[in-house]
C-alpha cells in the first residue's frame, strides 16, 4: 500500500471508498437497530461530556475513535489525500471525535484539527506538544499527554515524577490537558507509584 499511493493513487482511493462506505453503513445499521449506546459504544465516553437524553442512542450523541496509525509513514500531503477525507465521513456521524496516534502527529496536526468535532486529540511520547497546540488555537480541545512508559517505570522517586509532570505542563502551554499513564507492562513490584504520580499530577495542576 505504500508503493500504491504513488504507483497506483486511484486504487488506494477506491480501495478508501470501499473501507469507509462499509464503516458508515455499519454505523448507521446499529443505530437504526438500537444498538448504540453514546454512554457506552466503543468505549469513548468522555466522563466530563454531558450526553442530552434525546441523544442517548443517536451516533450524534457520541464519540468515535479515530486514527491512522497505519499511516505514520505517509507524508503530510499523502496523508491529507489519502485518510483525512475519510475520517471526515466518519467523524460527521457523530458528535465528538477523539483522535489517537502513538506516533509522531506534529506535522499532520494542521490537518487532524479540521476533523468536525475534534474534542480529544492524543499526544504521544513522540509528538511535540508545541507543533501541535499553535494548530489547535481556538478549538475546544483537551489534550491527552502521555509520559513515556518507561520513565513511568524507572521513576521511583517524588523527585523525579514531579520533574516529569512539570516538564508536561510547561509543554502544554496553559492548553487544557489530562495526564495518561499508558502502556504499562510493570511497575517493578513498586506499591503506590501510580498513587504517587496521580498525587503529584493534581498537586501540581493546581500551582
Amino acid at each position: 500500500l505504500l508503493y500504491d499511493v504513488v504507483d497506483r493513487p486511484q486504487f488506494v482511493h477506491r480501495l478508501m471508498e470501499h473501507l469507509t462506505t462499509g464503516l458508515v453503513e455499519y454505523h448507521r445499521q446499529r443505530e437504526a437497530s438500537g444498538a448504540y449506546d453514546a454512554e457506552s459504544s466503543l468505549g469513548l465516553h468522555q466522563p466530563y461530556d454531558e450526553i442530552p437524553a434525546s441523544l442517548q442512542h443517536r451516533l450524534s450523541g457520541g464519540w468515535v475513535y479515530c486514527h491512522a496509525q497505519s499511516a505514520a509513514s505517509l507524508s503530510p500531503a499523502m496523508y491529507a489525500e489519502f485518510v483525512h477525507p475519510y475520517n471526515v465521513r466518519i467523524a460527521e456521524l457523530f458528535r465528538r471525535v477523539y483522535y489517537h496516534g502513538c506516533e509522531d502527529l506534529g506535522k499532520k496536526a494542521a490537518i487532524i484539527a479540521q476533523l468536525p468535532g475534534l474534542r480529544h486529540f492524543h499526544v504521544s511520547p513522540w509528538t511535540d506538544p508545541q507543533e501541535v497546540i499553535p494548530n489547535l488555537a481556538g478549538q475546544s480541545v483537551v489534550l491527552e499527554v502521555h509520559s513515556h512508559p518507561t520513565n513511568v517505570l524507572f521513576m521511583y522517586g517524588p523527585e523525579k515524577i514531579r520533574k516529569e509532570v512539570r516538564q508536561r505542563i510547561a509543554q502544554s502551554q496553559g492548553a487544557v490537558f489530562d495526564l495518561k499513564l499508558c502502556d504499562i507492562q510493570t511497575i517493578d513490584g513498586a506499591d503506590g507509584k501510580l498513587q504517587m504520580w496521580s498525587a503529584i499530577a493534581q498537586e501540581e495542576s493546581w500551582r
